[in-house]
């Protein structure tokens, strides 16, 4: 094999490791958007209230009725 184990299991954990301070990055943007924008998060709220309701969370199959949402997420990243 042309690649060891080794160097491997090391470029794994460093994308692991790169995914993980990016995602948390885009978290806290949207975080932060969301408390300077509380208009966003309200029509965010009510979209889920109205498709998905205040007894379960979200889950794939609520997708369709979640455009704002779905929108939302996508311009963020």
């Amino acid at each position: 094999s042309l690649l060891s184990k080794e160097f491997v299991e090391a470029t794994v954990t460093d994308l692991i490791g790169a995914g993980q301070d990016t995602m948390s990055t885009v978290m806290q943007w949207i975080l932060l958007l969301l408390v300077k924008h509380p208009s966003i998060q309200s029509k965010l709220q009510e979209q889920i209230d109205k498709a998905v309701g205040r007894d379960r969370l979200p889950s794939i199959e609520d997708r369709s009725n979640l455009a704002y949402l779905d929108a939302f997420i996508y311009e963020t990243m």
